[in-house]
């Protein structure tokens, strides 16, 4: 609020929903600030963090796709729900999950990158881990409709059906009272369900309940109430956990 200068903020997702929320809380207005945009990193951005911040700052909010191993791969452009590409820095391929084929447009994809530019250690084809759809638009040609999260994240349903952390996320919308959650996968029907806050104030009936909708019905979920869920040590904050190897574990 003293320095004026201050037009631009960059945080990662979870950090800025923190912010937006005691903003919002104290009510602090956009004439109380010099912010002309927001550029949220690293993390999914929930849309209901987007308005927030719309709210108290009154600018645009946007969502940047990058990695510590290259850097800005991609970025949403003002007033769009996609990821339009760095193609000036990088190479993308979209690739199939179970093989090295080009997926299809709208078809979930690991996302593949070659950076020449990198003098000190040019990356030929690497796979980052990260999963995406991609689709084409009139303007900027081959985008990102969404990003799914690394692989490392997505969880399965009792039937062995692979599902997004955003399934999680977007649950999670109905109980705003909670400040933290994590989604632990211990096995193929096994699932522990961190919550941090709130507790008493959503039964514990009506979140299982929620969370069997989308696992199965079979699904053996066990609540465990902690005062904190660690970030990883790149500061981001991991929602799914998956022990469970479906491969590995094959019946």
């Amino acid at each position: 609020m003293k320095d004026k200068k201050l037009k631009c903020i960059l945080g990662y997702a979870t950090s800025l929903d923190i912010i937006s929320k005691y903003l919002l809380d104290k009510g602090d207005t956009p004439d109380l600030f010099n912010i002309k945009i927001v550029i949220s990193g690293a993390e999914t951005l929930r849309e209901i963090t987007r308005k927030n911040l719309k709210k108290v700052f009154g600018c645009n909010v946007v969502s940047r796709y990058s990695n510590q191993e290259n850097g800005i791969l991609s970025q949403e452009p003002i007033n769009k729900k996609f990821f339009a590409l760095n193609n000036a820095s990088y190479y993308f391929e979209f690739l199939k999950l179970n093989s090295d084929d080009e997926a299809e447009a709208g078809e979930l994809a690991r996302v593949i990158v070659t950076d020449i530019f990198n003098y000190a250690m040019p990356m030929i084809r690497y796979d980052t881990g990260d999963l995406a759809i991609v689709k084409k638009d009139a303007r900027y040609g081959r985008v990102i409709d969404s990003i799914e999260g690394r692989k490392s994240d997505f969880i399965y349903d009792t039937l062995g059906n692979i599902l997004s952390p955003h399934i999680v996320t977007n649950n999670m919308w109905n109980f705003s009272k909670i400040k933290q959650y994590q989604l632990i996968q211990e096995d193929k029907t096994k699932y522990i369900l961190r919550l941090n806050g709130a507790k008493g104030v959503y039964k514990d009936d009506d979140i299982l309940s929620l969370y069997k909708s989308f696992l199965g019905k079979d699904a053996d979920i066990v609540i465990e109430y902690v005062n904190g869920i660690p970030l990883l040590r790149s500061g981001k904050f991991q929602s799914t956990i998956c022990k469970y190897n479906p491969i590995k574990n094959k019946d």
